[in-house]
């Protein structure tokens, strides 16, 4: 009692012996205060909708996990120690089949609730704080310059209805607005007309914190992104540049599109992969990594060299530039 609430008195060791004692500061009580905070910062945009979902799923799984494994509708935060947290790992790795990223997935909406109540001075002790648990890094897809052409050239084929030729439209449209900006799903989502500014080079100009790493990134709007913006324009709710709907959707017809255009992977083409594209794009026409790791928003140019590293069409630019400086010294070769 003294180690998880900082102070003890002969009641609450007296209603802890007669089994009465109950704060009524439960974890899932916690849990669904995060997520209507959560909730009411998708309303101001203020973070994406998958995001949400991606706590609710986590919430669902917490839930089934205290039912099945431990019989209860709900757990005392005071109760919560190293062996609950290792337990409820050990349920989503080996019993649910969780890969090691989706477990991190959902232990970081649980750790987000722990700090609330440790904010909250509800519990004094951070049961997480021997759990080690970090993202593993994955290959990051993306579209060949090729591929972004075919996107480019592309019109939906006369079996879709009027509605949905229309949405597949706007899907692709969206997908070469952020290969041609690297802004993410919730950056567009969140464009205003703050964002869109003439600049010291009389272009117009994206200019907008990453919603993700609060970092500012400077893009220069190129000619597709700026005819995207005006044949959308005023069709944004609420202020927004663009019509954007849910990443769902995004992804669902975007797998229409890339079917429809011959474009296939051994993994699900998302919308993220639109962002990554423009890295790359950026990288094989010889766009200096430092500007690229700016116009991202990255906070180290370290996450940039890893497009480097995926970018084969680049390195066979390098080697044709090398071999050519290079020809004259096979004529002395005997």
């Amino acid at each position: 009692m003294l180690k998880y609430e900082g102070y003890v008195t002969a009641k609450k060791v007296k209603d802890r012996y007669l089994g009465r004692e109950h704060s009524g500061h439960t974890l899932l009580k916690c849990f669904q205060g995060l997520l209507k905070d959560f909730e009411l910062k998708v309303e101001k945009k203020l973070r994406a909708p998958g995001s949400y979902n991606t706590h609710k799923n986590a919430y669902g799984n917490l839930e089934r996990f205290l039912k099945e494994k431990l019989h209860r509708d709900d757990i005392e935060l005071i109760e919560l120690d190293k062996t609950f947290i290792d337990d409820y790992d050990y349920y989503l790795r080996i019993e649910r089949g969780l890969d090691h990223n989706s477990i991190y997935g959902n232990m970081g909406p649980l750790l987000r609730t722990i700090k609330r109540a440790l904010n909250d001075n509800i519990i004094i002790v951070n049961p997480f704080r021997h759990y080690k648990n970090t993202l593993v890094p994955k290959d990051r897809g993306y579209l060949l310059k090729s591929e972004i052409i075919k996107l480019i050239e592309y019109t939906p084929c006369d079996d879709f209805s009027e509605r949905m030729k229309k949405l597949i439209e706007l899907v692709r449209d969206l997908a070469l607005f952020s290969c041609f900006t690297g802004f993410s799903y919730i950056d567009i989502y969140q464009l205003s007309s703050v964002h869109l500014q003439e600049f010291f080079d009389g272009h117009k100009w994206l200019i907008k914190r990453r919603q993700k790493s609060k970092i500012p990134c400077n893009v220069r709007v190129l000619e597709i992104p700026e005819m995207i913006l005006k044949k959308y324009e005023g069709l944004g709710k609420n202020g927004a540049l663009l019509p954007v709907p849910s990443n769902s959707t995004c992804n669902k017809y975007l797998k229409i599109i890339m079917n429809e255009c011959g474009i296939f992977r051994d993994k699900p083409i998302t919308f993220h992969w639109a962002r990554h594209s423009f890295a790359t794009l950026m990288l094989t026409e010889d766009i200096p990594i430092e500007s690229i790791s700016k116009m991202l928003g990255h906070k180290h140019i370290h996450t940039t060299e890893i497009y480097a590293k995926i970018t084969n069409t680049k390195i066979s630019k390098d080697m044709e530039l090398a071999s050519q400086k290079l020809q004259n010294l096979s004529l002395s070769y005997t």
